[in-house]
Parts: C-alpha cells; sequence; structure tokens
C-alpha cells in the first residue's frame, strides 16, 4: 500500500510541477522585449517590418524580432518619429545609441 501511495504522490507532483512551468512559460511570453518611448503621444498598433507595436500614450511594446535592437529601433523611429527611450529587454539605449537611432526620423 505505501509502494502504491508513494507512486500516485510522485505522479500528482510531476503533474503539478508540469502545471506550474506552463504556466511560467505563458506569462513569461507576455513580457515584452522591446520598450520605447516616442515623444509624441501615439496610442496604435505599428508594424514596422516584423514587429508588432502596441503603443499607448507614447509608450510602445514589442517582442523580440529577428532583427538586431538597433534595426527594430530604426524601424520603430521611421513610424513615429523620435524616441526619448529605447530599451531591449533590460539594457536601455544610451543617449549615443538613442542619438544614433532617431537620427533616421522622417
Amino acid at each position: 500500500m505505501t509502494h502504491e501511495w508513494n507512486r500516485t504522490f510522485l505522479i500528482t507532483a510531476i503533474i503539478g510541477l508540469g502545471a506550474i512551468s506552463a504556466v511560467s512559460a505563458h506569462a513569461k511570453d507576455k513580457t515584452p522585449d522591446y520598450r520605447a518611448t516616442a515623444m509624441e503621444p501615439i496610442s496604435d498598433t505599428i508594424i514596422a517590418r516584423e514587429t508588432v507595436w502596441r503603443c499607448t500614450n507614447g509608450e510602445c511594446l514589442a517582442k523580440k524580432s529577428h532583427s538586431s535592437a538597433r534595426h527594430v529601433c530604426v524601424r520603430l523611429v521611421r513610424e513615429v518619429g523620435k524616441l526619448e527611450k529605447f530599451s531591449f529587454r533590460d539594457a536601455s539605449f544610451d543617449a549615443d545609441k538613442l542619438a544614433k537611432c532617431n537620427d533616421k526620423a522622417r
């Protein structure tokens, strides 16, 4: 009887851990990879090449694309104008990188 209980407990624990992992993965998928703050207040969905941006009051969020962060920044600037801030994951562009990106504004 103890062996059967241990087996049942182990199976239940494995299923529970799998469910927790699935929830964690789903929550991670919702976290934006790119964050940008436009100088002009824009509230729209912007598609800049393969990157889909969701902008609300000038704050824009997007998931990872296949391009470099520099190219993603330039493509967004061409759509919305100059940016106050731009970051990929937790790394913000410094003043020099942001200025080079903003130079591409239309």
